[in-house]
């Protein structure tokens, strides 16, 4: 049934993701808008859609635009540009036709029309006027879990991200501190590539491992093909969510040992002596969310949840979700409080439960 209520949920993103114009505009109240860039003269941005027609804006409204063709740009200071519209990293650029680019706001212009030829830009021009360098985020701090074999200890997690007009990537990795008995208790890491990222609708690759040695699982691998969407992106707000199947290959280990409080056996890697060894492929769906919202002047809160029905095993689900509060103590140093919940439907063994819950606390570091 789960499986059948996750099916619905990829066809109707999937179907919603395919009616996607060819500009995009988001507003300040956080509507995303697809369609056809008119004019802009006046302060007023003309934009049609294929559901609400010609609609007028006012520019000081719009807080993110995306053209795919060319357009003919008068600035305040007199010059004239014929270039692109793309937003990156919450700022508004027009990128010239020689791969140049500017940093602009539509209140400096006065008057823009898309060009009668109608071209567009080539790939290699847009990925050489879009490319940001690679960014990263160092996070450390203390996590408490919860579920199975309750514990605190510390961890550490490297974030990488970098975009271009082709692709944007961001990845992950979590290592928690590992003493001799377990190298490493728990490692989770993730690597995402998007491609065409200027676009609302985008294909998704995403490959992911991970390692949990108080649910027995020596290592995981997934490899998952998508379609995103982005909702909202704005400086305040961005929402996104994307769709699609995958493959998964895991292989546990572990060893019983009698458990006095429980009186059962218990299958754990980190006691096995005497090991059992499990291997497990499946094929399965691949739901994802991504919310985050600024809460007040230096706060941000981000929620992002991963669920993978089991295509294999119809009823069979494994999903992981974050919430996270965030706040800024200087423009490259965050405070982060937040609440991980992991989630295995049929775990390995049976005496492994299915839930795992962590608070946590950390320091964050931007490079």
């Amino acid at each position: 049934m789960k499986a059948r209520i996750a099916i619905a949920c990829t066809v109707l993103l999937l179907a919603g993701a395919s009616s996607t114009g060819a500009d995009t505009i988001v507003l300040r109240d956080g509507d995303a808008l697809s369609g056809t860039l008119v004019t802009i003269a006046e302060g007023v941005v003309l934009f049609r859609t294929k559901l609400a027609g010609q609609m007028l804006l006012p520019s000081d409204e719009v807080v993110s635009l995306n053209t795919d063709s060319e357009v003919r740009v008068a600035l305040a200071d007199e010059s004239e540009v014929l270039g692109r519209f793309v937003t990156r990293n919450g700022s508004m650029r027009l990128v010239s036709a020689d791969g140049s680019g500017r940093v602009v706001g539509l209140a400096e212009v006065t008057n823009a029309v898309p060009d009668p030829s109608g071209a567009k830009r080539e790939p290699a021009e847009a990925d050489a006027s879009a490319a940001t360098p690679l960014q990263g985020t160092w996070e450390t701090g203390v996590q408490a879990r919860f579920g199975g074999d309750d514990y605190a200890d510390l961890f550490g997690k490297l974030a990488l991200s970098q975009e271009t007009g082709r692709y944007a990537f961001r990845s992950s990795f979590l290592l928690e501190r590992a003493d001799e008995d377990r190298f490493p208790r728990l490692f989770r890491g993730e690597a995402e590539w998007r491609l065409a990222p200027g676009r609302q609708t985008y294909p998704v690759l995403a490959i992911g491992v991970e390692r949990d040695t108080d649910k027995a699982l020596s290592l995981r691998t997934d490899l998952d093909l998508s379609m995103g969407r982005t909702f909202v992106k704005t400086d305040a707000a961005e929402f996104e969510a994307s769709a699609g199947v995958g493959a998964a290959v895991e292989q546990h280990d572990a060893g019983s040992v009698w458990d006095e409080e429980r009186g059962t056996v218990a299958y754990l890697l980190r006691h096995g002596r005497h090991e059992q060894r499990k291997s497990r492929q499946e094929l399965n769906l691949r739901l994802t969310l991504r919310y985050k919202h600024a809460l007040f002047k230096n706060g941000t809160f981000a929620e992002s949840i991963s669920l993978y029905p089991s295509l294999s095993d119809p009823g069979d689900l494994r999903g992981f979700a974050e919430s996270a509060l965030l706040y800024s103590l200087h423009p490259r140093l965050k405070l982060k409080l937040n609440l991980l919940v992991d989630y295995d439907e049929a775990p390995e063994f049976r005496e492994i439960e299915p839930w795992r819950t962590s608070v946590g606390a950390s320091l964050l570091w931007d490079f």
